[in-house]
């Protein structure tokens, strides 16, 4: 049986830690930034984590 094909675009916008986590960045701050409030573009430089275990799971299989 083929090996399952990593899905590209999840691999790009997630990150898996050693210890199970989920990470993701949030979108919108790549560009055109200047109307953006200055809490908001501090906040955005963080990984966020995923906490359900269903939305889990799916994305762990599909990395």
């Amino acid at each position: 049986m083929m090996k399952m094909k990593v899905h590209k675009g999840i691999k790009s916008r997630f990150k898996l830690t050693c210890s199970g986590k989920l990470l993701f960045k949030k979108r919108g701050f790549s560009h055109l930034l200047n109307g953006k409030l200055t809490k908001k573009k501090r906040k955005s430089k963080k990984f966020n984590c995923i906490n359900s275990n269903t939305i889990k799971k799916k994305y762990i299989s599909l990395i």
